[in-house]
C-alpha cells in the first residue's frame, strides 16, 4: 500500500467528485511511458499483483518445474522468494513501503497458509489455512481463514503476533483483498442471500456500503488508496459497466467515447487507472488525471496492456497476455 497523505483529497479530485464532471480527453503532448517485461522464473507466465513507491513488483510466476512461486522484481531483476519448507507454491499479494511482502503459500500437508516475507525470509503467520492478501504501512495483514473446501469463512487482521478479528466471510459480507491505511478493508455486502453485492469497507467494527451508479445494478472494488478513495466499476441505468470512484459519489469517471470502462487501482493523489472503451468499440488503457482521461495507447502502450496498479510516483503495473509489465 502507498503512503498516507495529509490531504483526504487533492484540489482538482475533488474539483471532479463535487460536480460530477465526467473527464475529458487530455491532449496528447506529455510524458511518454516505457513498458518493462517482468520476465518469469523460468516458465511462460507471470502474474503482477502490487507495486510500491520504490518502484519493487509482487506476484506469482511458473518455474521451469512447472510450479506457482511468488516472486519480487525491481529494477529488472526478478527473484523467486521461496515457499514454506516442503511447499510448492506460494504468490505474493500486496507490499508495503517498508518492503513487507504479504500471501500465502502451502505448507508441506499442502495447507493455504498466510504468510509474510521480510529480509527475503518467509514466516507463517500461524492461522491455520489462510490467505495472506495485503499488507499497510503500519504490518497490518489482512488475513481470510478458509475451509477445507477452500471457501472464505473469516477475516482478521495480523499485526506483529496479535490478531483483531473482523467477523465472519458469508453471503453477506466478504474482503475482496484490499486494506489501506487507515485499515479500512475493501468489501462486498449482500442484504440478503441472492442479493445483487455492493461494494464497500469495513473498519474495524463500523461499516459503510455504497450503491451502483445506476441505483438498481451491481458495483465492484478493485482498489483503495490511503486518502480512502476507492477506484471501482459499476453498472449505470443502460446496464453498461462505468469506472466510478468512491465514497463521494458514486462519480463515472467517464471513457473515450464507449459505453464500458474500468477503473482498476488508484495512487493517494487521486490518479486513476483502468481500461475505457474508444468510439471505435476498442478498450484502451488510460489514466483519469486531473479531470482528464489520458488514453496510454497515445503515451508508449498498447490495448494488450491492462493496468492493474499504480504507485504515488505514477509508475504501474499492468497484465499482459499471461505475462506482466511495469510501466514508467
Amino acid at each position: 500500500m502507498r503512503r498516507l497523505l495529509t490531504a483526504l483529497l487533492t484540489a482538482p479530485l475533488a474539483a471532479t467528485l463535487a460536480t460530477g464532471t465526467p473527464a475529458t480527453p487530455a491532449a496528447a503532448t506529455a510524458r511518454q511511458y516505457t513498458v518493462t517485461d517482468l520476465g518469469t522464473l523460468g516458465g511462460l507466465s507471470t502474474e503482477v499483483y502490487d507495486l510500491n513507491d520504490k518502484g519493487v513488483a509482487v506476484g506469482r510466476s511458473l518455474t521451469a518445474d512447472g510450479e506457482l512461486h511468488a516472486f519480487s522484481w525491481k529494477k529488472g531483476r526478478i527473484t523467486d522468494l521461496g515457499t514454506l519448507p516442503g511447499g510448492h507454491y506460494a504468490e505474493a499479494h500486496g507490499i508495503n513501503e517498508d518492503g513487507v511482502i504479504a500471501g500465502t503459500a502451502l505448507n508441506a500437508a499442502g495447507e493455504y497458509r498466510a504468510v509474510i516475507w521480510r529480509h527475503g525470509r518467509i514466516t507463517d503467520l500461524g492461522q491455520g489455512r489462510s490467505i495472506g492478501w495485503d499488507v499497510n504501512d503500519h504490518g497490518q495483514v489482512l488475513v481470510s481463514r478458509v475451509d477445507q473446501t477452500g471457501a472464505q469463512s473469516s477475516r482478521l487482521i495480523w499485526q506483529n503476533g496479535t490478531v483483531t478479528e473482523l467477523g465472519p466471510e458469508n453471503t453477506y459480507a466478504t474482503t475482496v483483498g484490499k486494506i489501506n491505511n487507515e485499515a479500512k478493508v475493501l468489501m462486498l455486502f449482500r442484504d440478503q442471500p441472492g442479493g445483487q453485492p455492493y461494494l464497500g469497507y469495513q473498519q474495524y467494527g463500523s461499516t459503510s456500503g455504497f450503491g451502483p451508479i445506476g441505483g438498481t445494478g451491481t458495483n465492484y472494488p478493485n482498489d483503495i488508496a490511503n486518502t480512502g478513495i476507492i477506484a471501482a466499476y459499476s453498472t449505470d441505468d443502460q446496464g453498461h459497466t462505468r469506472p466510478a470512484t468512491y465514497p463521494l459519489g458514486p462519480v463515472d469517471l467517464g471513457t473515450l467515447g464507449g459505453p464500458n470502462g474500468n477503473a482498476t487501482a488508484v495512487n493517494d493523489n487521486g490518479v486513476f487507472a483502468g481500461l475505457a472503451d474508444a468510439a471505435d468499440g476498442t478498450s484502451r488503457p488510460v489514466l483519469w488525471k486531473n479531470r482528464q482521461i489520458i488514453d496510454l495507447t497515445t503515451r508508449g502502450l498498447t490495448v494488450d496492456e491492462m493496468p492493474v496498479g499504480i504507485n504515488n510516483r505514477g509508475q504501474m503495473i499492468a497484465a499482459v497476455n499471461y505475462r506482466a509489465a511495469f510501466i514508467s
